[in-house]
């Protein structure tokens, strides 16, 4: 099977995301379950309908991020998941990802980084939809890192 390439405008600029190998992959899928642990559901389940991202749903997502790894950490991750796309035609690098994610453009990493992992992950996503595993996570309380429950 080959890697799948999809293209998305977001915010007036053409991404285009060419799937990971399996390695990457595999990787940033287990950072992305160890950073955000059983609210992984909620994350799975953002966005089903194409209508865009609710902001409570987004900031619980990232109430759980920032819990869960450092400000540089996260900065890292975001830069891994990002890096390596393609913004207008142009592949992001280093040196790209400063310019095109600057000033007025900062928040727009969010919705770039979302449509990168839905294309990484979509089978993912609909396998763990069909298997019932997105409502098992969702009935899952939270837990902390020390292991109690929170609310």
């Amino acid at each position: 099977m080959s890697c799948k390439i999809e293209t998305k405008n977001i915010k007036g600029h053409d991404y285009t995301v060419t799937q990971w190998p399996a390695e990457k992959a595999l990787l940033l899928k287990f950072k992305l379950m160890k950073y955000l642990g059983a609210s992984i559901s909620t994350l799975i389940s953002l966005d089903q309908d194409g209508q865009g991202l609710d902001s409570e749903v987004l900031a619980s997502t990232f109430h759980e991020l920032f819990k869960s790894c450092s400000p540089q950490e996260l900065v890292d991750f975001l830069k891994e998941i990002v890096m390596g796309c393609s913004r207008d035609g142009v592949r992001l690098d280093s040196t790209s990802f400063t310019t095109h994610f600057s000033g007025e453009s900062l928040f727009d990493i969010y919705p770039v980084a979302l449509f990168i992992l839905s294309v990484n992950y979509s089978s993912l996503v609909s396998g763990l939809r069909e298997s019932g595993l997105v409502q098992k996570f969702q009935k899952t309380p939270n837990l902390t890192a020390e292991g109690t429950q929170t609310s």
